[in-house]
């Protein structure tokens, strides 16, 4: 994270989040971050002193009420539902390739092919708030599986899908890791 241009998150939950509230260098990636205020709010209750590092806090947060542009081929979209500040973050690559990071509206390409969620009881055992499922997520659910079927170029990529990701490493279209770009 110390080189990247930008820090994005896609939400606000300690698995997506959690190397930011530890990092060992706040003010070296503070300058970085581009997350919102409700993602930001959320980190301190994951950092080591309860209190996230005033480099972090005094960081303007992105202002995000629709999708807008963060950086040359990346744009950012709030979608809250998941949790209150979840986004989807779209990616153009210089070569044309499209990627849309859904985070973890779906935990799988499965999710969104057969238009099912996560199971109920995870909803109220491990999301704190609970997901809305019936408004939010469902919708966002068959919105994600329109997409894929009308624009199969796009690669979808959900966050825990680990079989789906070391296949498009496997193709290519992903690598494992950072990579650094010219």
């Amino acid at each position: 994270m110390g080189r990247a241009e930008q820090i994005l998150v896609t939400h606000e939950h300690i698995d997506h989040v959690i190397g930011i509230a530890r990092h060992p260098d706040p003010a070296g990636i503070a300058p970085r971050l581009a997350i919102t205020a409700t993602q930001r709010a959320a980190l301190g209750q994951f950092a080591l002193e309860g209190a996230l590092p005033e480099a972090i806090t005094a960081r303007p947060a992105l202002d995000l009420p629709a999708a807008a542009r963060i950086a040359p081929g990346v744009v950012a979209a709030p979608m809250s539902g998941h949790s209150p500040g979840s986004q989807v973050i779209f990616v153009q690559r210089a070569d044309g390739a499209e990627f849309l990071f859904i985070g973890d509206i779906a935990w799988t390409m499965r999710n969104i092919e057969e238009l099912t969620t996560r199971p109920l009881a995870l909803n109220y055992m491990i999301f704190d708030p609970p997901e809305v499922r019936d408004r939010d997520v469902r919708a966002q659910l068959r919105a994600l599986h329109d997409l894929m079927e009308t624009d199969p170029a796009l690669t979808i990529i959900p966050a825990h899908d680990r079989p789906y990701l070391l296949a498009l490493v496997a193709e290519g279209r992903l690598a494992e890791g950072f990579v650094q770009h010219p």
